[in-house]
């Protein structure tokens, strides 16, 4: 080989490894991209389940109570509004935490 040919037989492998670079680095984007949509997948089902819970008790069916009454009849009883309100809360939030957990 004459001294031309290891010149361009050099410079060709020097840009089959750029290639080979630049191929690794568009599988890394693409395994990165196919995460990324599996993760928007994960997270769209994650807030359907949310928005069905949402929509589950609408003010037509389950009108708003009359806090004063419940009140009245609560501590007449023994309990208070804030005590069901906060576990009423908890359930929630626990509910929520068990959706945003849920692989």
């Amino acid at each position: 080989m004459n001294e031309t040919e290891v010149a361009l037989r050099k410079k060709l492998d020097e840009k089959q490894y750029e290639i080979d670079v630049l191929k690794d680095a568009l599988k890394d984007r693409e395994d990165g991209i196919a995460f990324l949509r599996e993760e928007l997948k994960d997270l769209q089902n994650k807030m359907y389940r949310i928005r069905t819970w949402i929509d589950a008790y609408p003010v037509k069916i389950f009108s708003e109570p009359d806090f004063e009454k419940a009140h009245k009849v609560l501590t007449k009883h023994g309990m208070t509004l804030d005590s069901i309100s906060a576990s009423n809360m908890r359930h929630v939030l626990n509910g929520l935490k068990q959706i945003i957990d849920s692989e």
